[in-house]
């Protein structure tokens, strides 16, 4: 996660619901060093993640492509990755938004 995406989340956040979230969270790397414990120590792999591998490798063993359809393939393959990995990220720091500004708000 990037700190350029903590910053354009949360403007959007404040955009969206006229709040002042990216003025109280000023430290972004708490954002990002939280997300990254998440991915590096606490996720395991389910039995969904286990079939949906199992299945891709199989389906990967079955596909019959040359060397340019390879490369064609690996290109899309990291174009579906970025588009995935940045909904989590995205949903992650709304999240953490949401939960920060539930907090202010019970405050008031």
């Amino acid at each position: 996660m990037k700190e350029s995406t903590v910053e354009e989340v949360l403007k959007r956040f404040d955009e969206h619901f006229e709040t002042k979230t990216k003025e109280r969270l000023k430290n972004k790397f708490i954002i990002m060093n939280v997300f990254n414990q998440f991915v590096n120590e606490i996720y395991e792999p389910n039995e969904t993640y286990n079939i949906v591998i199992k299945t891709k490798e199989e389906i990967e063993k079955q596909l019959k492509l040359n060397d340019e359809q390879k490369e064609l393939f690996k290109k899309w393959e990291v174009c579906k990755n970025t588009i995935v990995n940045n909904f989590i990220e995205t949903s992650f720091i709304y999240g953490f938004i949401v939960e920060d500004e539930l907090k202010e708000q019970c405050k008031k």
